[in-house]
């Protein structure tokens, strides 16, 4: 499970296959979208940007953006006045839960056994969270 911290840059690694678009959570975006026709402006301005969306499929880097508009995933604090907290540049994603796949083969080893062990007792994540609240 991520949180994304460049709407652009979201789009790009969900588009090229690195971050999978049911990890997401939410986007804190730097962004002032209002409505959701700004939405494709945006995109189509970030098709030309080499930091952002140069070379990829116009209409997969749109569906993206919509989806993540139309689920309510991307949070833009300058619409309440205020500007996101400051994150390193490189910062693309951070990680809530560890992604099922990484390239740490401990952190890989511990999450293969947490989702072994939420499979045997509660069945799934989801069911998991939910067994979490329901505890509480």
């Amino acid at each position: 499970m991520k949180i994304g911290f460049s709407f652009g840059q979201c789009i790009r690694d969900i588009v090229q296959g690195k971050v999978k678009i049911e990890d997401v959570i939410v986007i804190v975006a730097s962004t002032r979208i209002e409505t959701r026709e700004q939405v494709d402006v945006i995109v189509q301005d970030y098709m030309y940007r080499a930091d952002y969306l140069l070379g990829l499929d116009e209409k997969e880097c749109l569906a993206v953006a919509s989806h993540l508009w139309d689920t309510g995933k991307i949070h833009q604090p300058r619409m309440n006045g205020t500007h996101r907290s400051r994150v390193p540049a490189d910062c693309v994603w951070a990680d809530v839960l560890p992604s099922p796949a990484t390239s740490n083969a401990s952190l890989q080893e511990a999450w293969d056994h947490y989702r072994l062990l939420v499979d045997l007792t509660v069945g799934t994540p989801e069911k998991a969270v939910e067994a979490w609240h329901i505890a509480k």
